[in-house]
């Protein structure tokens, strides 16, 4: 983890977690499962409206970057780009300069 101040076998992040045998799920958990997480999905996915939304936002903040930073360039990546983020779910933004 390069932290400093432990031993590596001391560290709790390279510490192999030893996880209990859990059973598979039944054909009903199954379903329960999967009926969940549609409507999760259903509920919760981004529509259209929020990814203009969500442009419509960046192009605020770019013209704000722009003051302090000329020529700036943002991009949106991550969930809210690649169509896989939640409402309410953070925007994650790449700026790119000139040097």
């Amino acid at each position: 983890c390069r932290s400093e101040g432990h031993l590596k076998d001391r560290c709790l992040f390279l510490k192999k977690i030893k996880l209990p045998h859990v059973q598979p799920l039944s054909r009903e958990e199954l379903e329960v499962l999967d009926v969940t997480i549609e409507s999760l999905t259903r509920t919760q996915e981004l529509t259209e409206v929020d990814f203009k939304e969500r442009r419509g936002i960046l192009q605020q903040i770019l013209v704000i970057v722009r003051r302090q930073y000329p020529g700036a360039e943002l991009t949106l990546f991550g969930s809210s780009a690649n169509g896989f983020g939640f409402r309410g779910s953070d925007m994650d933004v790449c700026m790119r300069t000139k040097r």
